[in-house]
């Protein structure tokens, strides 16, 4: 196992164990890393993508994740809608690819456009909805359970970190349809968990918690 795949591995899983089974209930400490995730990634797959690169094979691909990640995790502390935004954009940009992957798409620049508009049109919807509480359920639920399989897999050597150019679902897709599966079914049981766990809490995330709404 290279470093690459042990350090997005290893961080990976645990921040997504926490999303799929606390989402809701930590939503607050746990969104600023999942935005580090998803920036992380979403930054070092756009320099593969821009410059034909491989995922995390230059030091481009290392600062520009590390680089977009702090930034997001450090804003979505403060600014409730960028907060909400992002939980929408990121599980966009997986459902996203995750279609692309689906339909057959193995191109790096067709996965990622397709990405980026799974996050822009997830983003708004969030925005619109202005997160109710089982929406704030189903999006940690599933973003948190592919980072969990994502995770598992590179430890494992599995999934070389290099397929993750094509992002989280077309990299486990790559090798197996029994990751697809083991991904709904994990999301299935951190989305009834969750439900367990939050039963008496209020119906919604609002910006009274926010310094700035």
């Amino acid at each position: 196992m290279d470093l690459g795949s042990a350090v997005v591995g290893s961080v990976g899983l645990l921040i997504g164990l926490g999303l799929t089974f606390s989402g809701y209930r930590l939503f607050r400490l746990l969104l600023p890393f999942w935005g580090a995730a998803a920036g992380f990634l979403g930054g070092a797959q756009a320099v593969s993508v821009l410059l034909g690169h491989g995922f995390l094979s230059t030091p481009a691909g290392w600062a520009a994740g590390l680089v977009l990640g702090l930034a997001l995790a450090i804003s979505s502390t403060f600014w409730y809608w960028l907060a909400v935004a992002m939980l929408g954009a990121g599980v966009g940009w997986v459902v996203g690819q995750g279609v692309a992957a689906l339909v057959g798409l193995t191109g790096a620049v067709p996965v990622f456009v397709a990405g980026l508009l799974g996050a822009a049109v997830a983003a708004v919807a969030t925005i619109v909805l202005r997160l109710p509480k089982p929406l704030v359920v189903v999006m940690t639920a599933v973003g948190g359970s592919i980072l969990d399989i994502a995770g598992v897999l590179l430890l494992l050597g599995v999934v070389p970190v290099e397929d993750f150019r094509l992002g989280m679902v077309g990299a486990v897709l790559g090798h197996s349809l029994i990751w697809l599966i083991a991904w709904l079914i994990l999301a299935v049981a951190g989305l009834w968990a969750q439900l367990q766990s939050t039963a008496a809490m209020e119906n919604g995330i609002t910006a009274d918690a926010y310094r700035y709404g």
